[in-house]
């Protein structure tokens, strides 16, 4: 082709060099749209590996506390059932205690009774008894219970033993006799 300069030819030829200028501008807009768009492309795929990440780890943390929230539910129904397992023992426990303290107010009553009878008895035995041991002592008449008995002897034996003034051999043995006889009637009682 035979490349001419006219005033046609010459619009031509600045009209391909702008051509050429605006078609390097644009490829030089694409490249550059281009590198932007793989930048975003692997911002973009970077993201999603680190979503993807962040999703295994709730999922692997979501099992674990699933496993910790099935292990707290077993634990808390086998603490249910000790409790419930204590609350029967405890209830049997009150149960019973009332039983005997019912068992034992009647045993009280019983023996109350049996004591009022057998205070009575003795009582009346024991002036009987009394009042005849009396008679037969010289000693000790007027003692009627062990206390008395043992202060009587005491007091008799520091006048008449035998190593003070008025002491005498005789009056010692038989304040013992007396004693001695005294001191079983009145354990038997």
């Amino acid at each position: 082709m035979d490349f001419a300069l006219n005033p046609e030819n010459i619009a031509d030829v600045i009209a391909g060099t702008e051509a050429e200028d605006k078609l390097s501008e644009i490829k030089h807009w694409l490249f550059s749209e281009n590198i932007r768009l793989q930048n975003l492309r692997q911002e973009l795929e970077d993201q999603r590996r680190e979503f993807d990440d962040e999703k295994d780890r709730v999922k692997l943390q979501m099992k674990h506390e699933a496993r910790r929230l099935d292990y707290r539910k077993k634990q808390c129904a086998i603490e249910e059932k000790l409790i419930e397992e204590k609350w029967k023992a405890l209830k049997r426990g009150f149960d019973e205690l009332d039983e005997d303290r019912r068992s034992l107010k009647r045993m009280e009553k019983r023996i109350m009774e049996e004591r009022r009878r057998l205070e009575s008895d003795l009582r009346r035995v024991g002036s009987e008894t009394m009042r005849e041991l009396g008679q037969m002592t010289v000693f000790f008449r007027g003692v009627n219970d062990p206390l008395s008995l043992k202060k009587r002897y005491r007091d008799l034996l520091k006048i008449f033993h035998p190593d003070n003034i008025a002491g005498d051999k005789e009056t010692v043995v038989s304040i013992n006799k007396e004693y001695d006889t005294l001191k079983h009637n009145l354990e038997e009682f």
